[in-house]
């Protein structure tokens, strides 16, 4: 059972985490499918590689948005704890049934791995290689693992923002005044005073590791985390225009460094022009949507519903993409762009299969939004409705 209408959900959520889906599961596609795009194409692509900031970084803004009344934490660390162990055995699963079964000869991708000879099930139980890439699920993993510490400052703490604010800022100086310009095994330029190889910084910036570098994606985890206390949706006027202000300063510093303004170079290792880019997007698509809900159409109403319902179903959903991409390899090679058509009709029969909860979203939020009666004791049972109760729904 699954309360839909839950007052702790937040619906721009699910519309960022929608898009963030839809655009990575286009980026896979075109990766993997080997597909050679046009230069305007290509440059459109750019585009979606916003959506890897908003599909992995939400974790933190769901959890203050979640819990954030919570007088126990201990209900919701035991729920955040039980979701470690659950992505963990999925990434463990997938990894190694993957190893067992799939032609690896079928893409050049994994040449990487064969030619250094970490291409085996020791090297992929300890992060040096793997057989599909949701290494994004160790990383939230490892931040929701972290998150009790958050929640414990956002019930504790009398400045709380102020904290996270000063905390974004320590980071960033560390990350990218100290270790990332001095650490040896990074190669870096001239380093000011040498920072030597240790196990502890290899993890935390990937070094060696084919994981995501989680001392550097911590910064998006608290900005969303912040966005989260200052009930971002809002704010968000002010937050676009925060977020214009930094993207401007960074754009014409790039301009004058003669350096690309495309956000993939920026991506790994994670730079903060990427970050704060990709932030100012996420608003202008968050207004959009606030626009799209004041529309008097239940044919646009029936589209965001269904938005909503994958960011319910957006493990599922990301697991299934790949395991599309994987089998579609694994049976059509080499006609591997037959995987557009595989995704297609997965992603046609998952929106059919769940058509019942479309429906009801669709109807319930319709119906708040458009046709509020304007007798007081009916609105009165519709804001009562809207603020305390749920309508529980199978899955």
């Amino acid at each position: 059972m699954t309360n839909i209408f839950s007052p702790k959900r937040n619906f721009y959520i699910s519309y960022v985490k929608w898009l963030a889906i839809f655009y990575m599961i286009i980026i896979h596609l075109v990766d993997w499918s080997d597909l050679h795009l046009w230069f305007t194409a290509n440059m459109m692509k750019e585009v979606l590689h916003t959506s890897l900031i908003f599909f992995v970084t939400l974790t933190w803004a769901n959890i203050i948005q979640a819990y954030w009344n919570y007088e126990n934490l201990w209900k919701p660390i035991r729920k955040l704890y039980k979701r470690i162990l659950i992505l963990l055995a999925i990434y463990f699963a997938y990894n190694i049934g993957k190893y067992y079964i799939f032609d690896f000869s079928t893409s050049s991708f994994y040449l990487q791995f064969i030619e250094k000879q970490t291409f085996n099930l020791s090297w992929i139980l300890n992060f040096k290689s793997f057989t599909s890439p949701i290494t994004v699920l160790i990383m939230d993993s490892a931040f929701l693992f972290l998150s009790p510490l958050l929640l414990y400052v956002n019930k504790n703490f009398k400045y709380k923002k102020s904290f996270i604010l000063w905390l974004i800022i320590i980071i960033l100086i560390i990350n990218y005044g100290i270790i990332l310009p001095n650490y040896l095994p990074l190669n870096p330029t001239d380093p000011y005073f040498p920072i030597n190889r240790n196990i502890v910084l290899d993890i935390l910036y990937a070094n060696g590791f084919v994981l995501f570098p989680m001392a550097l994606w911590a910064v998006p985890y608290l900005v969303w985390s912040l966005l989260a206390m200052l009930w971002f949706e809002k704010r968000r006027h002010e937050a676009i225009m925060i977020f214009s202000i930094i993207t401007v300063v960074l754009w014409a510093l790039k301009l004058s460094n003669n350096e690309s303004l495309l956000l993939n170079p920026y991506i790994f290792p994670l730079m903060p022009y990427y970050v704060f880019v990709c932030f100012f997007a996420m608003f202008i698509f968050i207004q959009c949507f606030m626009w799209l809900e004041k529309i008097r159409s239940k044919k646009i109403n029936l589209l965001l519903s269904t938005f909503r319902l994958f960011w319910d179903k957006s493990l599922k959903i990301y697991i299934y993409h790949w395991l599309v991409i994987d089998i579609s390899i694994r049976i059509f090679f080499p006609y591997i762009k037959s995987m557009w058509l595989v995704m297609i009709l997965y992603l046609g029969f998952f929106i059919y299969s769940n058509r019942k909860t479309i429906l009801e979203y669709n109807e319930y939020w319709y119906k708040i939004n458009h046709y509020r009666s304007k007798d007081s004791k009916d609105t009165s049972m519709m804001i009562g409705l809207n603020n305390t109760e749920t309508i529980p729904v199978k899955e």
